[in-house]
């Protein structure tokens, strides 16, 4: 009886579609899947298809959030939390000590450095260095950084123009400055000033928000309320806040599908606001739904505080912490996901952006020799970076040749700007301990080239 017949091979197109079909969530499972056979390696190293991959999905997956900075030996940083086994972060090269996260939009962060602000790319690396605008002593400031590319549709800013929208508060004067930086020209614009009739300070600390074609600050004047930067008309205004929270700072600002909104909190309930026309045309704020946190949460065990942290803009999701842990929380589907084991009371600042990491390999073969005369093998080395600060090296073959002799090498992380050395490895399965490239990194995929043998 003759052998069954192998199943047909799929298309290539089916098999395109199928991986396109990964999420985004999880950046590792793409790397995984380019590991499965040479078809669909061949496919996901494609140069279409990232962007294929992007406009699938179109909302960027959250890879992790930054909060309160920390003291690091006089030095004050952000830590990141990574949401996903392979993350893009590892810390900005700097000559300055206090890195201090303001803002993340469109894939890139926005430092503060002491003397400096950086804008940094996690994913390529890119820096700029800004100098702080001129504006008086003892200003409250906040500050927002968002793509400039006219047309662009926001799935892949990298090499594009950005904007740094700065405004500040002098409470002795009770005027609001502002001023925008643009990458284009490399300076900031002439400082501009707010006369009001109040006291105020612009709430440094608070997650500002872009919806639509203006970016939206907290602002508090004897209460809540809402500075508004128009992106188009190039002023500031300000948005009166319906008096319903009892704590300052239980309150973030929301956008869905452009439009503008706010969550704050009052007895544990999580009310939803947001800002709309009405029929006779008059513009006010009108609340929406009421969540009840403690039976949202009461999978996760019994908690009695409540603070919310930061809100997610493209995917209309909000932190908050409780003393069990922090979430969050899909306000269209109500879908609870816990993020950390400790609650924060400070603010999140979440970092969106697609991360394809066979996309960043530098992925070319190299020549092995064999101990059978005129024989060449090709391998591609792929170095993982386990959460342990270890790195394992694996060999993967695209020709299996019997009697190929190798002896311990050197390897190189080619994902650095300069290389470095690690330790002699076996070639087949080793774990290298403390490189220096390494040392400082966690949960991060590298391709290593092979250069001595």
């Amino acid at each position: 009886m003759p052998p069954p017949r192998p199943p047909p091979e799929l298309m290539d197109d089916l098999v395109a579609d199928i991986l396109l079909r990964i999420p985004p969530d999880e950046p590792a499972d793409l790397f995984r899947a380019a590991l499965v056979c040479k078809p669909w390696r061949r496919i996901i190293f494609d140069p279409a298809f990232p962007r294929l991959y992007r406009e699938f999905h179109r909302t960027p997956p959250l890879l992790g959030f930054f909060h309160d900075p920390v003291s690091d030996e006089d030095d004050y940083r952000s830590p990141f939390v990574a949401l996903t086994t392979a993350s893009p972060y590892y810390p900005v090269e700097a000559d300055y000590g206090d890195r201090i996260v303001l803002d993340c939009r469109h894939g890139r962060v926005l430092f503060y450095a002491r003397r400096k602000l950086i804008v940094w790319d996690p994913i390529t690396n890119e820096q700029h260095d800004l100098c702080h605008p001129d504006y008086p002593r003892d200003c409250y400031k906040n500050v927002a950084v968002l793509c400039a590319a006219d047309g662009c549709d926001h799935l892949d800013c990298r090499g594009r123009p950005f904007l740094v929208v700065c405004v500040a508060s002098d409470s002795e004067k009770e005027v609001l400055w502002w001023s925008v930086y643009s990458s284009e020209t490399r300076t900031w614009s002439v400082l501009t000033s707010l006369q009001l009739e109040q006291f105020l300070d612009v709430e440094y600390d608070r997650p500002n928000l872009l919806a639509g074609d203006a970016l939206y600050f907290i602002l508090e004047i004897g209460g809540e309320s809402i500075i508004k930067y128009d992106l188009t008309e190039r002023n500031l205004s300000v948005m009166d806040l319906p008096d319903v929270y009892e704590e300052p700072y239980d309150i973030v600002l929301t956008v869905e599908n452009g439009e503008l909104g706010f969550a704050c909190l009052k007895d544990d309930i999580l009310y939803l606001w947001s800002w709309q026309t009405g029929l006779d045309g008059v513009a006010g704020w009108v609340q929406r739904r009421a969540i009840e946190l403690k039976m949202l949460l009461t999978d996760y065990g019994m908690t009695t505080s409540f603070r919310l942290n930061g809100f997610v803009e493209s995917k209309y999701t909000i932190f908050v912490s409780t003393d069990v842990g922090v979430f969050t929380i899909e306000l269209k589907s109500e879908l609870v996901k816990k993020v950390a084991e400790k609650g924060l009371d400070c603010p999140i600042t979440p970092y969106m952006s697609f991360w394809t990491p066979v996309g960043q390999f530098k992925c070319s073969y190299c020549e092995i020799g064999s101990s059978a005369p005129g024989i060449t093998a090709h391998f591609v080395m792929l170095m993982v970076a386990e959460p342990s600060a270890e790195a394992r090296l694996s060999r993967f073959e695209d020709e299996t040749l019997e009697g190929i002799a190798l002896a311990a090498t050197h390897w190189v992380c080619s994902y650095e700007s300069r290389p470095r050395n690690s330790e002699q490895a076996c070639l087949d399965f080793a774990t290298v301990h403390s490189t220096q490239c390494l040392c400082s990194q966690e949960k991060v995929l590298y391709v290593c080239q092979k250069i001595e043998y």
